[in-house]
């Protein structure tokens, strides 16, 4: 009978043992889709690009999805100055916007200031209208871009953050007419951004 005790203290602490190893072995186990961490984002952007030696401003905004630190989402920028042109002679305003998909990738995103690699993917119109005109005097062209940016983005809070990059913008070539003159010209240059990006799942992806 003194024995009792003994072998019932000896079966539970096996038996806490067992409990204690199932709940490990539990907690590493691991499926397909274990670690994958999905947060939306979007917010406003603002572009500084140059036209042919002139700065051209643009507002516009991006949203999407990131997944695992990789993102994928849409664009849409739509120009607010007034760029002037020298085509054939002539001096013409010019007016861009353009939209479409967006691809990313942000490694290294816990850290405060983390690096960024974008590329946008786009299309949409170029007017271009003849200086003191109105704009319906103004010639439309269909518009192709592909813009890669680098640059870094600034954790200000697990919900907003701070993307600044520079790239540069290719673009297909467009046939302008300004009276008896036909001339090629394509909207090619170097760009900067800033992005206020916001996420209402605190950017999971990544964290």
């Amino acid at each position: 009978m003194k024995k009792l005790p003994i072998f019932i203290g000896t079966i539970l602490l096996l038996l806490l043992n067992f409990s204690h190893q199932a709940q490990a072995q539990r907690k590493k186990h691991e499926t397909l889709f274990s670690k994958v961490r999905i947060a939306t984002f979007g917010g406003p952007t603002f572009d500084l690009a140059n036209l042919k030696g002139r700065l051209s401003v643009s507002v516009g905004g991006q949203g999407g999805l990131m997944i695992n630190g990789f993102s994928i989402g849409g664009y849409g920028m739509r120009s607010v100055s007034q760029t002037p042109m020298n085509i054939g002679g002539e001096s013409y305003d010019t007016y861009v916007r353009h939209g479409g998909l967006l691809v990313g990738i942000t490694p290294f995103s816990k850290k405060l200031i983390h690096p960024v690699l974008n590329a946008r993917i786009g299309w949409g119109k170029a007017t271009f209208v003849p200086n003191e005109k109105l704009w319906l005097n103004g010639q439309i062209n269909r518009l192709v871009l592909f813009s890669p940016e680098a640059g870094f983005e600034l954790n200000v809070a697990r919900f907003f953050r701070i993307q600044v990059t520079g790239g540069y913008r290719f673009s297909n070539k467009m046939v302008v007419n300004p009276g008896l003159v036909t001339e090629e010209i394509d909207l090619n240059g170097v760009f900067a951004s800033v992005t206020l990006k916001f996420s209402l799942s605190r950017f999971a992806a990544g964290r």
